[in-house]
């Protein structure tokens, strides 16, 4: 992206960038494909949201992959969205939504046929009023839409926020599955994604409140594809980068670290030697299961003798900086908790 002039700014052009970016190794790759990343990195999101972690990355490749599996199935994400969304809620009928109060029907009987002639009236505004609305800017209008997503969140976490996405992902795919039967038609699939859409960009302006979602997509693909680096993209099948799974490599660097207390700390030699054996097992087995038991144990013998030790002993700060570095070691680990 960095050699473009002029880098996307509307949903319109991102969406066309990832498509000249993946679309030809997404050629042939099926839509259950797509989906299994899609749905992947939204339960990570839900995870590391409510540890106030850093999403910035779980949340662009969400809706990559919503742009991805819209692309395969050549739907304009923009445009189902402003259909299902055109500036009012499609249930009551109004701004802000009131489907709280009115259980998701408009405050007074209106007949269907006459909702929906509201619906395509007011899109038919918000496509006038803004042709090529930006990422920021639906944004700010799914929010302002719905102010009790802010508020429940506010008052009880994330947890229903993320229970309905998922439960707008499943409803995606049995819309996929329904339009390859023959059973429900395109516009189904439209409808879906456009949830899981509104749902997503909801997401982003609560927890990154006044953050440029734009930008962001940007500075992720500034060198083209983050894993290759290659402009099309030309990643082999399965070649993601892992996130909350053991890393080898990361626990043999903690390991190394701990291993750095023998010769500091004598004194606890044996302990010393258990936990390091105990790691490098960790290391051999490769499960995240065996790893994370493993650092919670290492980690909390060594949180206990840094309290032990005698401040008075020249030791002690050398000690306790190793066990200071060992300890932020563990804070990089995405895959500990």
């Amino acid at each position: 992206m960095k050699d473009l002039k002029h880098k996307p700014e509307t949903v319109v052009e991102i969406q066309e960038y990832l498509s000249h970016l993946y679309g030809e190794v997404n050629k042939n790759r099926d839509v259950e494909y797509l989906f299994s990343y899609l749905f992947r990195n939204v339960s990570y999101l839900s995870r590391s949201i409510p540890r106030e972690l850093n999403c910035v990355q779980n949340f662009i490749k969400t809706f990559s992959w919503l742009f991805a599996i819209a692309n395969k199935l050549e739907i304009n994400l923009q445009d189902s969205y402003l259909k299902k969304y055109p500036d009012v809620c499609p249930y009551c009928i109004a701004k802000p939504c009131v489907c709280s109060k009115t259980n998701k029907k408009p405050v007074s009987y209106v007949m269907e046929w006459k909702i929906q002639e509201e619906l395509g009236f007011k899109y038919n505004i918000a496509k006038s009023a803004n042709p090529n609305p930006s990422m920021d800017s639906l944004v700010e209008s799914t929010n302002d839409l719905y102010p009790a997503n802010t508020h429940i969140w506010k008052a009880s976490g994330p947890t229903f926020h993320f229970f309905r996405l998922l439960e707008e992902l499943g409803e995606v795919h049995e819309a996929y599955t329904s339009f390859c039967k023959g059973t429900k038609n395109r516009a189904e699939i439209e409808n879906e994604l456009a949830d899981c859409f509104a749902w997503t960009l909801s997401a982003w302006g609560i927890y990154y409140l006044g953050e440029s979602l734009q930008d962001s997509f940007i500075t992720y693909y500034y060198n083209s594809c983050p894993v290759c680096n290659s402009d099309p993209c030309s990643c082999e099948p399965y070649s993601d980068r892992g996130e909350m799974l053991v890393k080898i490599d990361e626990l043999r660097l903690y390991r190394e670290k701990v291993a750095e207390l023998i010769k500091a700390a004598p004194d606890h030699n044996d302990l010393l030697q258990s936990i390091l054996k105990d790691l490098e097992f960790a290391e051999k087995q490769g499960s995240t299961t065996v790893a994370v038991s493993a650092v919670k144990q290492s980690d909390s013998a060594l949180e206990k003798l840094s309290g032990e030790l005698n401040h008075a002993d020249s030791s002690a700060k050398s000690i306790k900086s190793i066990i200071g570095s060992a300890n932020a070691i563990v804070q990089s680990f995405n895959w500990f908790s």
